[in-house]
């Protein structure tokens, strides 16, 4: 089982850039610390990476993840993941709760000009309240028009990340 585990890690480590790739604009930052504040409330939040305890694992590519902590207690984690849409990558972000529920996805940005509809916070918030796995698009999700590609990349990219917060929550973090 643990080996399955590694094999799905090594293949899912392709999808999700490593901390050093995942480089954001300012206004993608922006909109991050954003919705970090309002989902946990506060303004003093700290995040912190998680490795997985996994072995023959490069630091590389581990996942690029974060604990979420207010006065060195666990609220949530976050991951940040790339998708393609038709003709360009998109960045966003899955924000989970500490029970590994998700709480907000957040496009951080798109850049093209089609599928652009996915961005609409109407649409991203049937993901609240999902574990995030096993979504179907047009079935779990509503399929939107205009981004049809854009929304099945986003929903298979989710389920992708979920794979990787109950691998983090299975293997567990280690404490530097």
């Amino acid at each position: 089982m643990k080996l399955l585990f590694i094999i799905i890690w090594v293949v899912f480590a392709w999808y999700v850039p490593s901390e050093d790739e995942f480089q954001m604009s300012k206004p993608a930052r922006k909109k991050m610390e954003a919705a970090l504040k309002s989902v946990f409330r506060s303004q003093d939040l700290s995040l912190s990476p998680v490795i997985t305890e996994i072995t023959g694992i490069p630091a590389d590519a581990a996942p690029t993840a974060y604990e979420v902590k207010i006065d060195d207690e666990l609220k949530g984690y976050v991951l940040f993941g790339k998708a393609r849409g038709r003709t360009e990558k998109f960045d966003y972000m899955v924000i989970y709760s500490a029970d590994l529920i998700i709480e907000q996805v957040e496009i951080l940005e798109y850049r093209s000009d089609r599928g652009v509809e996915i961005t609409n916070k109407r649409w991203l918030a049937q993901f609240k309240g999902s574990d995030g796995c096993g979504l179907e698009y047009g079935k779990d999700i509503d399929a939107i028009a205009g981004a049809t590609l854009s929304g099945r990349a986003l929903v298979n990219s989710i389920t992708v990340t979920c794979d990787k917060i109950k691998m983090i929550s299975t293997f567990g973090i280690p404490k530097p």
